[in-house]
């Protein structure tokens, strides 16, 4: 059975952090551009655009990021409900079962793998945002220069 973690751990976060990787390895200048190219294209993959709509589209970013944020979104309430009722606190959990602590560990761990989802495709989003607008900047410069 596949459940949302398996696909948030082995194809959301990965494909996220070998992108972040990819636009933010120290490379040589003129092999920068070919890797902006490349991640952007990825990113902006189309999977499905609406009839009738040119603005309303999805794109592997789109979707990665999506799933990355509903799992961010159910693991905070999840988190949130714990703290509420008192399940878990903030020293010793002395006096709870080992199923118990168990349950709030892997709360906790799906938390954190959710924020570390969120932040890598975050991160990603803006950097290559930077990355193409400093590409743009520097060949209208070049054409500046030139003329």
């Amino acid at each position: 059975m596949v459940t949302i973690w398996s696909i948030l751990s082995s194809v959301v976060l990965p494909a996220g952090l070998f992108l972040l990787v990819l636009v933010t390895i120290p490379l040589p200048a003129f092999i920068m551009p070919l890797t902006t190219k490349i991640v952007g294209a990825l990113m902006d993959l189309e999977l499905v655009q609406f009839k009738n709509s040119n603005r309303i589209r999805l794109t592997l970013f789109n979707l990665m990021f999506s799933i990355a944020l509903l799992t961010f979104a159910t693991q905070t309430k999840a988190m949130w409900n714990m703290y509420e009722k008192g399940e878990v606190n903030t020293g010793r959990a002395s006096g709870l079962t080992i199923e118990r602590k168990a349950s709030i560990w892997r709360a906790e761990r799906n938390f954190w793998i959710t924020v570390c989802c969120v932040m890598t495709y975050w991160c990603l989003y803006r950097h290559t945002a930077l990355r193409k607008r400093y590409l743009v900047l520097k060949k209208e410069k070049k054409e500046a220069k030139e003329e």
